[in-house]
């Protein structure tokens, strides 16, 4: 299967925008969910209203690692930043490891919904991964636009810029 390939993102703006884009929501959104979480972790013996049993230390535990796996997920998502505006691709594939597992995650989260009937996570899911996709698409493309990777069915117009692209030179005889 092939990976879709574009050269622009939504509303026409490019690739290097829409990663722009992309990478500060992100970071936005993680560095508040990491607050939260810290702001759960510390005020936990507050909110939880059930006794202390082993429900107590194993929702505890959760939210720890939720908070450090968060944590990861801020500074992967400043790498994204970086490769945003320093045009360097591989500062970006972490995030685009880390976001197909997260993704993959909200597909076994779709999965265990449909099944246990919770109708609005089972909603809301499918809507999350396939905006997850397109970004992720987005932030792949950038990438390969910048390691100069053509997209095939390119026209780039003229032999002189064909001749720059390497991928685009034909064969050489000696």
């Amino acid at each position: 299967m092939r990976i879709p390939r574009f050269t622009e993102s939504w509303c026409g703006c490019s690739l290097q925008t829409g990663t722009k884009i992309i990478s500060i929501v992100s970071v936005v959104v993680k560095l508040l969910l990491v607050i939260l979480l810290s702001i759960a972790c510390a005020r936990f013996d507050y909110l939880y209203n059930g006794p202390y049993d082993e429900k107590y230390s194993a929702t505890l535990a959760v939210l720890i690692v939720f908070l450090i796996a968060s944590i990861c997920d801020l500074m992967v998502s400043f790498l994204l930043v970086m490769a945003a505006y320093t045009q360097r691709p591989n500062l970006a594939r972490p995030w685009l490891v880390v976001f197909m597992v997260s993704l993959t995650i909200d597909v076994v989260v779709f999965i265990s919904s449909v099944t246990a009937g919770d109708l609005a996570v089972a909603i809301t899911t499918p809507i999350r991964i396939g905006f997850g996709l397109y970004f992720w698409l987005v932030v792949y493309n950038f990438c390969e636009e910048l390691r100069g990777i053509p997209i095939i069915g390119t026209d780039y117009g003229d032999a002189e810029r064909a001749q720059e692209d390497s991928l685009l030179r034909p064969y050489q005889t000696l």
